[in-house]
Order: C-alpha cells, then sequence, then structure tokens
C-alpha cells in the first residue's frame, strides 16, 4: 500500500467518513449499504455527550433496539452534527434522525432476519 491509499495506515479514520454493510445486496433493498461513521451503540441519553465515535477499524452490529445500547448518531464529530446519511442497497439515500436510523435497522433485520448480520458494518 502507497501513501496514496485509502488502507494506507496514515489515512485510516483521516479519509473515509462512511462505513460499510457487510451484508448489502441488491437483492435486500431495505439493507444498509452505506452509513456515516458518526454512529454508535450508545444510547440516546449519551449521544449529545460523546466526543467521539469509537467504531474505528472494527466490525459492529448496530443495535436497532430501543435501549441504553441502541445505534445512534454522535454529536462531537464534524459529520452532520447529530443527524447522519444512510444508504440503501436499492440505492436510495436519506438524512435521517436517531429515530429514523433505528427504524431503518429494524426494517432490515425484520425483512431479512435470516441473514445473521444484517446490520453488522465494517469501519475502516
Amino acid at each position: 500500500m502507497n501513501p496514496g491509499s485509502l488502507g494506507h495506515p496514515a489515512n485510516q479514520n483521516a479519509v473515509l467518513s462512511y462505513a460499510f454493510g457487510v451484508a448489502a445486496d441488491e437483492a435486500r433493498p431495505h439493507g444498509v449499504l452505506l452509513i456515516d461513521r458518526n454512529v454508535n451503540n450508545v444510547g440516546v441519553a449519551k449521544a449529545g455527550v460523546a466526543g467521539s465515535v469509537a467504531l474505528t477499524n472494527t466490525r459492529a452490529v448496530l443495535n436497532a433496539t430501543v435501549g441504553p445500547t441502541q445505534a445512534v448518531w454522535v454529536k462531537g464529530t464534524a459529520i452532520h452534527g447529530i443527524h447522519g446519511n444512510l444508504a440503501f442497497a436499492d440505492g436510495s439515500a436519506q438524512q435521517s434522525t436517531a429515530e429514523m436510523l433505528r427504524q431503518a435497522l429494524e426494517n432490515a433485520a425484520k425483512s431479512y432476519s435470516m441473514i445473521t448480520n444484517q446490520n453488522q458494518l465494517l469501519f475502516p
């Protein structure tokens, strides 16, 4: 890898502002293909106080269940404030609130319950 590549260690967490849905497939249009990286399983109560996104260089399953570990947009990053963008496997995209994020994850999990890693994302 040369210093100009996205995978180069000097560029990780500096050049990509999104994460990838590992189970995204055009045959499952409700699945999340891309998501802004300002997301975490910290719950609504901690979204406004979390200073950074901890999900880096990892795979994580975003929790759609309402509660203290539900996926939310985290404030304190330079990415869209406390909102975020979702791109779906059907090619559509939308800006979303924390509630819309949770609903999208829940819809994908219900629609494709046979896919065990449906809401797993890769954070480069």
